[in-house]
């Protein structure tokens, strides 16, 4: 997983960016979802501790597109 610590909103852009990608298909849900986000350091790593990697395939073919 990924972390981002979103000290007063910060990172705030960069996940409405992600977001919108996953709304116009870009990027998946499943890649979103490895982002992590807190504005606390604690609650960031306890999001990591919770983390669950998907099974999800990694490939989608040309008419999943």
């Amino acid at each position: 997983p990924c972390g981002l610590l979103n000290i007063n909103g910060y990172y705030s852009t960069l996940l409405t960016f992600l977001d919108e990608a996953v709304e116009q298909r870009f990027l998946s849900a499943a890649n979103r979802a490895m982002v992590n986000v807190a504005d606390d350091g604690d609650a960031l790593l306890d999001a990591f501790t919770r983390y669950q990697p998907s099974s999800e395939e990694k490939w989608i073919d040309r008419n999943e597109a």
